[in-house]
């Protein structure tokens, strides 16, 4: 059975104004397995796009922003600039930045990797700055898939690096 959110919420709510808790029950209870099973890929690390078919493509409210002219973007992370370029592609609020603008010498190649149904596998980095390290704190795609090309040799942040201005 094909399982989405959407489906869920629909069912649960949207045949009437509301549901009864015993209605609420049981189309939750449908779900579970199936709830379960995504829960303990996840867990594992080994979610794919075949659990998620309604996903393998970029949400419908998708786009891709390109950073204006002038406008550099700088990613920093223990007071130190780590990245910084002119030319950022933002997608789902993340600043990817091309892999010639980092400073190589505060990444280490991660062994983690984690799959996103629409851009392809992500690949990580540790950062390493002034003796503090910052795990998997960074990731890119090697090989992206169509929908995501654009950010094809890109790297993006998160865990307490901020990007600004």
């Amino acid at each position: 059975k094909s399982f989405s959110f959407g489906s869920l919420m629909n069912n649960l709510f949207g045949k009437q104004k509301s549901s009864t808790s015993d209605e609420i029950s049981y189309e939750l209870s449908r779900y579970l397995p199936t709830i379960k099973d995504i829960s303990l890929k996840i867990l594992k690390g080994n979610l794919s796009e075949k659990d998620f078919p309604y996903f393998s493509k970029p949400p419908s409210d998708f786009k891709i922003e390109s950073s204006k002219p002038n406008k550099k973007m700088k990613a920093i992370w223990n007071n130190t600039v780590i990245a910084e370029s002119e030319k950022t592609i933002q997608i789902e609020g993340n600043h990817y930045f091309p892999a010639d603008t980092i400073k190589k010498k505060y990444f280490k190649p991660s062994d983690t990797h984690t799959t996103c149904p629409w851009k392809g596998v992500a690949s990580y980095y540790t950062l390493e700055v002034k003796g503090e390290v910052n795990k998997d704190a960074a990731w890119y795609y090697p090989e992206t898939k169509p929908a995501a090309r654009e950010i094809k040799d890109h790297i993006a942040f998160w865990k307490g690096v901020k990007v600004e201005k």
